[in-house]
């Protein structure tokens, strides 16, 4: 099980690293499916009793250790956020507690240090056991740090964004959870089974099911970016960027000046209907209206009591409620509705539209039907 294990993800990573053109998301997505190869790879030489050196042991550590900042920065590139390796070497440091163990390690004698390869799956020295704990303890931190920032910024995006649909929040989410469910599970495993059960049959039969999973979503999300098509992705989400850097200049709003801004948006609303357009922005309604993306947030945040995206998605429900509205007499189909109305996903429309009405689109146009039928 851990040979294919290693193969499966040698295969991916290899068909990974060899496209054309690749971005630099797509090689951090590779380096995310390999380096727990290394782990599998470790396991089965000791267990078949081909490890003749335990620095193997430590170098594998060095690689799982650079999981989490592998995921983390990774999420960063799929959220538009800037990648700066500069700032980033606090992520690193506990690689190098591996390379400290592994000195330590070299300092024992060559009969202890045979016997502690020996015994991998046993009773484990302290230095090794401390490892173990280590490993899991920052896999989990940089997990629980990433979802952290995903569901962060899936709130600021719906500050700027009337559909968050095109961020690929919905792959990190899948993504991550997944890696905190391993964690989850290897950990208790470690501690109440035993290190050779869990590295030598759970962990392997979790990271390919993992594997294959997450390389199939990868396809199905459009992840797999060439160079062009993430500089694209990088422009279409990049106002959030710029809400980012102005959100935390304090405002000086009077509240005229939140009341005069508030009737601005209102009438731009009710007049030109924007919100007809799937991918409006705050940046652009900032731009038609010579207002400060900022400040339209923070109005739309105190005067309606909501963000941006629920704003505009709540004109569109409207709208979709007035079509439904005309029961028998519209023969619009419910699927192309969503789209008419200025959604561009037909799950988030059915989502939204059963958590403000309590029924469905086909519900709420059947009871308008029978309402008509009994007025006539």
């Amino acid at each position: 099980m851990a040979i294919f294990a290693v193969s499966n993800k040698v295969l991916v990573c290899f068909f990974l690293f060899t496209r054309r053109d690749n971005s630099l998301p797509v090689f951090l997505l590779a380096l995310i499916f390999l380096l727990p190869g290394f782990t599998a790879l470790a396991n089965f030489l000791a267990y078949k009793k081909l490890l003749i050196t335990g620095w193997v042991f430590f170098v594998h550590e060095f690689f799982i250790l650079m999981m989490g900042p592998a995921l983390y920065l990774y999420s960063k590139l799929l959220l538009g956020e800037k990648v700066k390796f500069s700032n980033s070497y606090w992520m690193f440091l506990p690689c190098i507690a591996s390379i400290v163990s592994l000195y330590y390690y070299l300092q024992i004698p060559l009969p202890e240090q045979q016997m502690i390869v020996n015994n991998m799956f046993g009773i484990q020295p302290p230095l090794f056991a401390y490892n173990n704990y280590l490993v899991g303890i920052v896999f989990l931190f940089f997990i629980a740090l990433g979802i952290y920032r995903m569901k962060k910024l899936e709130n600021e995006a719906k500050q700027v964004f009337s559909n968050i649909y095109h961020l690929k929040l919905d792959f990190l989410k899948k993504l991550f959870y997944l890696m905190l469910a391993l964690g989850l599970v290897a950990l208790p495993a470690a501690s109440f089974i035993g290190n050779e059960f869990t590295d030598l049959i759970l962990l392997p039969i979790c990271s390919n099911i993992y594997c294959f999973y997450i390389f199939y979503q990868s396809y199905n999300n459009d992840v797999l970016f060439n160079k062009t098509n993430y500089l694209q992705y990088a422009q279409a989400i990049e106002p959030l960027n710029i809400f980012r850097n102005e959100k935390y200049q304090n405002s000086r709003l009077s509240l005229e000046e939140v009341d005069t801004i508030y009737k601005k948006i209102l009438y731009h609303f009710e007049a030109e209907k924007p919100w007809l357009e799937p991918e409006i922005k705050l940046t652009n309604l900032g731009e038609t209206l010579r207002i400060s993306p900022h400040k339209l947030s923070e109005v739309i945040n105190r005067k309606a009591g909501t963000n941006f995206n629920d704003f505009v998605n709540n004109y569109r429900l409207e709208e979709a409620k007035k079509y439904l509205s005309l029961g028998f007499e519209n023969n619009l189909k419910i699927d192309s509705l969503c789209f008419d109305c200025g959604f561009n996903n037909k799950s988030t429309f059915y989502r939204l539209f059963k958590e403000k009405t309590g029924v469905t689109p086909a519900e709420y146009k059947k009871t308008a039907t029978k309402m008509k039928v009994v007025l006539n």
